[in-house]
Protein backbone atom coordinates (compact mmCIF):
# COMPACT_ATOMS: atom_id res chain seq x y z
CA UNK A 1 0.00 0.00 0.00
CA UNK A 2 2.77 2.42 0.95
CA UNK A 3 4.89 1.67 -2.12
CA UNK A 4 2.02 1.50 -4.64
CA UNK A 5 2.22 -2.29 -4.66
CA UNK A 6 -1.51 -2.84 -4.11
CA UNK A 7 -2.83 -4.50 -7.29
CA UNK A 8 -5.61 -2.03 -8.05
CA UNK A 9 -6.88 -1.79 -11.61
CA UNK A 10 -4.70 1.25 -12.33
CA UNK A 11 -1.60 -0.55 -11.04
CA UNK A 12 -2.43 -3.68 -13.03
CA UNK A 13 -2.74 -1.58 -16.20
CA UNK A 14 0.73 -0.13 -15.49
CA UNK A 15 1.97 -3.72 -15.32
CA UNK A 16 0.41 -4.42 -18.75
CA UNK A 17 -2.47 -6.54 -17.40
CA UNK A 18 -5.65 -6.18 -19.42
CA UNK A 19 -8.35 -5.07 -16.97
CA UNK A 20 -11.04 -2.42 -16.96
CA UNK A 21 -9.73 0.68 -15.16
CA UNK A 22 -12.99 1.60 -13.42
CA UNK A 23 -13.79 0.80 -9.80
CA UNK A 24 -15.89 -2.36 -9.51
CA UNK A 25 -17.76 -1.01 -6.46
CA UNK A 26 -19.00 2.34 -7.75
CA UNK A 27 -18.10 2.40 -11.46
CA UNK A 28 -17.54 6.15 -11.13
CA UNK A 29 -13.75 6.53 -11.15
CA UNK A 30 -10.54 4.73 -12.06
CA UNK A 31 -9.60 2.31 -9.30
CA UNK A 32 -6.40 3.67 -7.77
CA UNK A 33 -5.20 2.77 -4.28
CA UNK A 34 -6.53 6.07 -2.98
CA UNK A 35 -9.92 5.50 -4.58
CA UNK A 36 -10.26 1.82 -3.61
CA UNK A 37 -9.35 2.30 0.05
CA UNK A 38 -10.47 5.84 0.86
CA UNK A 39 -12.37 7.92 -1.67
CA UNK A 40 -14.79 5.47 -3.32
CA UNK A 41 -18.33 6.77 -2.81
CA UNK A 42 -19.33 3.39 -1.34
CA UNK A 43 -16.92 4.01 1.57
CA UNK A 44 -18.08 7.52 2.50
CA UNK A 45 -20.79 6.30 4.94
CA UNK A 46 -18.19 4.20 6.81
CA UNK A 47 -15.76 7.11 7.18
CA UNK A 48 -18.59 9.42 8.25
CA UNK A 49 -19.79 6.95 10.91
CA UNK A 50 -16.22 6.58 12.18
CA UNK A 51 -15.93 10.38 12.34
CA UNK A 52 -12.63 10.39 10.44
CA UNK A 53 -13.80 11.78 7.09
CA UNK A 54 -12.44 15.27 7.88
CA UNK A 55 -8.94 13.79 8.35
CA UNK A 56 -9.20 11.72 5.18
CA UNK A 57 -10.56 14.65 3.18
CA UNK A 58 -7.70 16.92 4.32
CA UNK A 59 -5.21 14.40 2.95
CA UNK A 60 -6.99 13.90 -0.38
CA UNK A 61 -4.53 15.83 -2.56
CA UNK A 62 -1.50 13.66 -1.86
CA UNK A 63 -0.69 10.03 -2.42
CA UNK A 64 -1.91 7.23 -0.20
CA UNK A 65 1.57 7.12 1.33
CA UNK A 66 1.35 10.80 2.27
CA UNK A 67 -2.14 10.26 3.68
CA UNK A 68 -0.86 7.32 5.72
CA UNK A 69 1.91 9.41 7.27
CA UNK A 70 -0.50 12.31 7.88
CA UNK A 71 -3.01 10.04 9.63
CA UNK A 72 -0.24 8.44 11.66
CA UNK A 73 0.61 11.88 12.98
CA UNK A 74 -2.90 13.24 13.71
CA UNK A 75 -4.81 10.17 14.92
CA UNK A 76 -4.51 8.36 18.21
CA UNK A 77 -2.91 4.92 18.14
CA UNK A 78 -6.34 3.31 18.53
CA UNK A 79 -7.89 5.33 15.68
CA UNK A 80 -4.93 4.59 13.40
CA UNK A 81 -5.15 0.87 14.15
CA UNK A 82 -8.88 0.86 13.45
CA UNK A 83 -8.51 2.69 10.12
CA UNK A 84 -5.70 0.32 9.13
CA UNK A 85 -7.87 -2.68 9.96
CA UNK A 86 -10.83 -1.17 8.08
CA UNK A 87 -8.56 -0.76 5.03
CA UNK A 88 -7.59 -4.41 5.30
CA UNK A 89 -11.27 -5.43 5.43
CA UNK A 90 -12.17 -3.12 2.53
CA UNK A 91 -9.53 -4.79 0.36
CA UNK A 92 -10.51 -8.28 1.57
CA UNK A 93 -14.17 -7.54 0.83
CA UNK A 94 -13.31 -6.26 -2.65
CA UNK A 95 -11.37 -9.43 -3.45
CA UNK A 96 -14.06 -11.69 -1.95
CA UNK A 97 -16.68 -10.11 -4.20
CA UNK A 98 -14.50 -10.04 -7.34
CA UNK A 99 -12.77 -13.39 -7.09
CA UNK A 100 -14.80 -15.42 -4.60
CA UNK A 101 -18.18 -14.32 -5.93
CA UNK A 102 -19.33 -13.65 -2.36
CA UNK A 103 -21.80 -11.12 -1.04
CA UNK A 104 -20.20 -7.83 0.03
CA UNK A 105 -20.00 -7.24 3.77
CA UNK A 106 -19.16 -3.56 3.36
CA UNK A 107 -22.08 -2.46 5.55
CA UNK A 108 -20.59 -4.21 8.58
CA UNK A 109 -16.95 -3.62 7.83
CA UNK A 110 -16.23 -1.28 10.75
CA UNK A 111 -17.65 -3.83 13.18
CA UNK A 112 -15.58 -6.60 11.55
CA UNK A 113 -12.46 -4.45 11.82
CA UNK A 114 -13.14 -3.67 15.47
CA UNK A 115 -13.74 -7.35 16.30
CA UNK A 116 -10.51 -8.32 14.54
CA UNK A 117 -8.58 -5.71 16.53
CA UNK A 118 -10.06 -6.99 19.79
CA UNK A 119 -8.98 -10.52 18.83
CA UNK A 120 -5.50 -9.28 17.90
CA UNK A 121 -5.02 -7.38 21.16
CA UNK A 122 -6.41 -10.35 23.11
CA UNK A 123 -3.86 -12.69 21.53
CA UNK A 124 -1.08 -10.85 23.34
CA UNK A 125 1.61 -11.78 20.85
CA UNK A 126 4.74 -9.65 20.62
CA UNK A 127 7.93 -9.60 18.60
CA UNK A 128 8.99 -13.01 17.27
CA UNK A 129 5.74 -14.51 18.58
CA UNK A 130 6.59 -14.17 22.27
CA UNK A 131 3.60 -13.95 24.62
CA UNK A 132 3.15 -10.47 26.10
CA UNK A 133 0.80 -11.38 28.94
CA UNK A 134 0.44 -14.33 31.21
CA UNK A 135 -2.66 -16.35 30.51
CA UNK A 136 -1.98 -16.56 26.77
CA UNK A 137 -1.41 -20.15 25.78
CA UNK A 138 1.67 -20.14 23.60
CA UNK A 139 0.91 -22.13 20.48
CA UNK A 140 -2.85 -21.57 20.72
CA UNK A 141 -4.79 -21.04 17.50
CA UNK A 142 -5.29 -17.33 18.24
CA UNK A 143 -1.64 -16.66 19.09
CA UNK A 144 -0.47 -18.60 15.99
CA UNK A 145 -2.89 -16.62 13.84
CA UNK A 146 -1.38 -13.36 15.06
CA UNK A 147 2.26 -14.41 15.11
CA UNK A 148 4.30 -11.58 13.54
CA UNK A 149 6.78 -12.17 10.72
CA UNK A 150 10.31 -13.07 11.69
CA UNK A 151 12.73 -10.20 12.14
CA UNK A 152 14.06 -8.95 8.80
CA UNK A 153 11.01 -10.02 6.76
CA UNK A 154 9.61 -6.49 6.69
CA UNK A 155 11.09 -3.05 6.71
CA UNK A 156 10.02 -0.94 9.62
CA UNK A 157 9.62 2.80 9.29
CA UNK A 158 9.48 5.09 12.25
CA UNK A 159 7.44 8.26 12.34
CA UNK A 160 7.80 10.70 15.18
CA UNK A 161 5.07 12.94 16.42
CA UNK A 162 5.68 15.86 18.76
CA UNK A 163 5.31 14.02 22.04
CA UNK A 164 6.15 10.39 21.31
CA UNK A 165 7.46 7.94 18.74
CA UNK A 166 5.59 5.05 17.13
CA UNK A 167 6.37 2.85 14.20
CA UNK A 168 4.48 0.97 11.53
CA UNK A 169 5.39 -1.80 9.12
CA UNK A 170 5.38 -1.18 5.37
CA UNK A 171 4.95 -4.43 3.47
Amino acid sequence: MYHRALPTNSQLIRRKVLVQPMCSRCGEEVESSEHALVFCSSLLPRWTNMRVWHHLYRGRMGSLAELLVYLFDVLSKEEFELISMVWWWVWYDRNSVLFGHKQSRLCGIVELAHATLVEFHGAGVGVEGAALRSGVVVGSAVSRRWCPPMRGENRERECRSQDHARSFVCR
